[in-house]
């Protein structure tokens, strides 16, 4: 016996009726895209301290960083420590360079995989240097650089909108898929959920009923 479906059938289902949303990469992308971004910045700044340090006199005979008095205080002290300031300048350029080096892979490893375990390695490098950043931070405003807070506070910033992208990433990652099967709008009398299979098992025919001629 059939049944005849009512008007409007089949209905037509919204995308992924039934089922969560694809796991958006959009998130994570972003986060990538941020930190390659951070990491090709630094790269650049960690190649022109290096080039500083070459020469680190032609940069401090400049007229003027002649007239800046925190370099001059930085270069006093540095001697009385016993400490040149190109040695300086290589430290901070190996510093910045493994930044860069680390955002930069951190950030390509977010574009190409989605893995929840690199999301979270993600996450702990972003809230690292956002502590480094608020020393820096908290430096600046001792000294009073007015331009080192601004630059503290930019950094601080994308690295925090970074930080609830990564977290956006790990919850689109952790969402659980449906137990069972969507059920149409329409069903027909008898329908059942159809269940999953779990290998095709060869089932014999009954034997044949035996029965007896009439009269006996």
């Amino acid at each position: 016996m059939t049944y005849a479906p009512p008007p409007g059938y089949p209905p037509s289902y919204p995308p992924n009726y039934g089922y969560p949303a694809p796991r958006p990469s959009s998130a994570g992308k972003r986060a990538g895209i941020v930190l390659i971004i951070f990491g090709v910045l630094a790269g650049l700044m960690c190649a022109g301290l290096l080039y500083i340090a070459r020469n680190p006199d032609a940069y401090l005979n400049a007229p003027e960083m002649q007239n800046n008095a925190e370099v001059q205080r930085m270069k006093q002290e540095l001697e009385h420590a016993g400490f040149s300031f190109g040695t300086l300048l290589y430290v901070f350029a190996c510093l910045v360079g493994g930044y860069a080096a680390v955002s930069l892979l951190t950030g390509i490893a977010l574009l190409m995989s989605r893995s929840r375990a690199i999301v979270i390695w993600s996450i702990i490098f972003v809230v690292l240097i956002l502590l480094l950043w608020g020393v820096n931070l908290l430096g600046s405003l001792l000294s009073g650089n007015i331009a080192g807070v601004v630059l503290a506070i930019l950094y601080i910033g994308l690295h925090v909108l970074t930080l609830v992208w990564l977290i956006e990433a790990v919850r689109a990652a952790a969402a659980p898929m449906p137990a069972t099967f969507p059920t149409p709008a329409y069903a027909p009398p008898g329908y059942a959920q159809p269940m999953p299979m779990q290998g095709y098992q060869y089932q014999p025919p009954p034997p044949p009923t035996q029965q007896k001629p009439p009269g006996q």
